[in-house]
């Protein structure tokens, strides 16, 4: 269950899931970025654990830094 999956961005590993839910650790390589997605029957809840992420929501930039959160 906690494989490590390998992306060009670096990589990410599913800690839990259930019906409802799925929880991930994603590690993002300095530099690199996801690609920008869209979710309509979903939220997401992002936390910066180490480092600074600048994250884009309907064309707005917001910049997050350790400890810092993003739903």
């Amino acid at each position: 269950m906690n494989t490590i999956v390998n992306k060009p961005w670096g990589n990410y590993q599913v800690l839990n899931h259930g019906n409802n839910y799925l929880t991930k650790k994603i590690c993002v390589k300095p530099h690199e970025k996801l690609s920008l997605q869209s979710h309509n029957h979903r939220s997401e809840h992002w936390i910066v654990v180490e480092g600074i992420a600048e994250v884009t929501i309907n064309e707005k930039k917001v910049i997050l830094e350790s400890n810092q959160s993003i739903f």
